[in-house]
């Protein structure tokens, strides 16, 4: 094996064998080894083997007692051009900004290197420490392990993005082409309809012309007739008027030609319409459309198909005043969990197991509010409160999933705090990133499949009656109650279902914080207790709160609910607990409030320059 270079080799004569660190007032025991005066005084304070005054050396377990320390000036000498030379610190090094020394040490609870002072000082006593190339050196292979999977993510993620361009452009190629077939269809009979509209006109028109013209010569006639009779009426009434002699005068022919008159009586014309609206085909037309019909009843199962959600409030002053507080709450739930999502992305110190699952339950509830606010205030502000059935079982689809994936989400949590308290040193082997996105993955597929399961089951029950639905989202219980087909097995089933959701994880939670609780009990640091009761009180908040709720709505006997009640707990586990998730766990957790402060502190930097 090749020799060490002199410089690594004065480099470990200058170290300390305790701390690894330049020894600090170097000091020989009785064996022969130097060691800083503060680390063996410190090792003979803290051994609990000494038999007569006499201690075992660190190095070589020989033999030595404490008045037996002899200060080394030649090595003290040595130490002090090692530091001159550069020879200690290697390329890249740092000194301490407090106390001037080399950072020799990194700390893992605070991911800060530190030198040995800040090491042996009050606020690290209790941390966890490594020596600094050794730390570097574990998280170098965790970055290693990271960057390939991340890079294997990117290539699945470019693979599916190049898939979906590819069928975007072939569906957007079939809809142009249905497109065309669409208009080129309806063209023709566009034209048709024109043409024989334009036909019929033109029959109505000269059939109008030809009955007007009749009417026109009878009335004629009857005027001429009329004009002749009115003159002989009065040549008669005036020749009665006449004395004896003139009345007498050619009185035969008068006669004769008020008898002649003939009665001339107006034509019969027929007053209905020869043209009818008549449309060819029209008759073929309706009998598809009804036959279309009668196929999307028969299909959907229902009369309809759609739904009506009678929502959470109406238009009195009072439910528009709650309705600008709820959607005031909304609104801070999106941004409180969006800013968790992106101070853990960005804040390198936040990229553990404990806060990448936090990240995962943030983006839960961000998803579960804007799966059912949105609709609720777009109901409400348009007054249009209908939901088909495929946006229907979209919501049936994912507040199971989101929901029953929270339920296992909280249990991995308590996990991970549990291996943090009770097993700090076994951490990383009991919570590896291997084993966290594993969990993660879990979490979702459970949930998804629940999700699934109930949308399927519940849209598949025929709805033939009132399709009002008294509620603001859809939701399994309370859309099986308006089926017209037994849901009897359906509820047990999803009974069963939601007692395996939520007790199961919520008795592995139960059983972790009843043994954080006894190795918190045994702690003797005052400050460790404080700490472990300060991270986990915030997490025990989170799960009183969801799982009440949850069980609340879920598993309570049918005979025993009621839907203003299911209104009110659908709208704290909803839209309320995702709201106290990130003011729980930024309130009571310092990291994130440090994490908040050093992204508030590189946005002013960033707006001043």
């Amino acid at each position: 094996m090749a020799s060490a270079p002199p410089g690594e080799r004065l480099r470990e004569d200058a170290r300390c064998p305790v701390c690894l660190d330049f020894l600090q007032e170097p000091v020989s025991v009785d064996c022969g080894h130097s060691f800083c005066l503060r680390c063996i005084s410190e090792f003979c304070e803290k051994s609990d083997s000494a038999q007569g005054g006499v201690y075992a050396c660190p190095q070589c377990r020989g033999p030595f007692r404490p008045s037996g320390f002899r200060p080394n000036r030649q090595l003290a000498g040595l130490v002090e051009s090692v530091r001159r030379l550069g020879l200690g610190a290697g390329p890249g090094a740092r000194r301490c900004a407090r106390h001037g020394e080399d950072l020799s040490r990194f700390c893992e609870e605070d991911q800060a290197a530190l030198c040995w002072v800040c090491d042996a000082g009050p606020e690290h006593r209790t941390h966890r420490t490594a020596p600094l190339q050794e730390a570097a050196g574990s998280y170098q292979v965790k970055l290693q392990m990271a960057l390939e999977l991340v890079r294997k993510e990117l290539e699945d993620a470019l693979t599916q993005e190049a898939s979906v361009g590819k069928r975007t452009v072939i569906w957007k190629e079939k809809v142009e082409v249905q497109r065309q077939r669409f208009r080129l269809e309806f063209e023709k009979h566009r034209g048709f309809l024109a043409q024989e509209e334009q036909r019929q006109l033109r029959r109505l028109e000269a059939e109008e012309r030809a009955t007007l013209q009749r009417l026109r010569e009878s009335k004629s006639r009857l005027v001429q007739q009329s004009k002749a009779l009115k003159e002989l009426a009065d040549e008669l009434q005036e020749r009665c008027q006449r004395p004896a002699l003139g009345l007498l005068e050619d009185v035969r022919g008068v006669l004769s030609r008020s008898k002649a008159v003939t009665r001339l009586e107006a034509e019969n014309i027929p007053m209905e319409l020869k043209t009818a609206c008549c449309i060819p085909g029209r008759r073929e037309l309706l009998r598809k459309f009804q036959v279309s019909l009668l196929f999307e009843i028969m299909e959907n199962g229902s009369y309809t198909s759609y739904f009506i959600l009678l929502g959470l409030f109406n238009h009195t002053r009072a439910h528009q005043v709650l309705f600008m507080m709820v959607l005031s709450i909304v609104l801070t739930s999106l941004f409180g969990n969006s800013l968790m999502i992106l101070l853990i992305h960005r804040d390198r110190r936040l990229h553990t197991p404990m806060y990448f699952l936090l990240s995962q339950l943030s983006l839960m509830d961000v998803m579960l509010v804007s799966t059912t606010v949105p609709k609720m205030a777009a109901d409400y502000l348009t007054g249009n409160k209908a939901i088909s059935r495929a946006g229907c079982g979209v919501q049936i689809f994912f507040l199971p999933t989101l929901g029953g994936g929270e339920c296992f989400l909280l249990a991995a949590m308590a996990y991970d705090r549990y291996a943090a308290v009770c097993h700090p040193l076994r951490y990383p082997t009991l919570m590896s990133w291997q084993l966290c996105l594993r969990m993660t993955m879990s979490c979702w597929l459970l949930g998804a499949a629940d999700g699934l399961l109930q949308a399927v089951a519940t849209l598949s029950f025929p709805y033939c009656g009132a399709h009002e639905i008294d509620h603001f989202f859809c939701e399994a219980p309370v859309l099986v109650r308006l089926a017209c087909a037994d849901t009897s097995v359906f509820e047990n089933a999803m009974y069963i279902c939601c007692v395996l959701m939520l007790l199961v994880p919520f008795s592995l939670i139960l059983s972790s914080y009843g043994l954080i609780l006894a190795a918190v009990l045994h702690m003797r640091s005052t400050e460790a207790r404080k700490n472990a009761f300060a991270t986990c009180s915030s997490h025990v908040a989170v799960v009183g709160l969801f799982y009440g709720a949850g069980i609340f709505t879920y598993m309570r006997p049918k005979s025993h609910r009621s839907t203003n009640h299911d209104k009110v707990v659908s709208a704290f586990y909803s839209m309320f607990t995702p709201l106290l998730n990130p003011l729980i766990y930024s309130v009571r957790n310092s990291e994130v409030k440090g994490a908040l402060t050093r992204c508030m502190g590189r946005c002013v930097a960033l707006s001043r320059e």
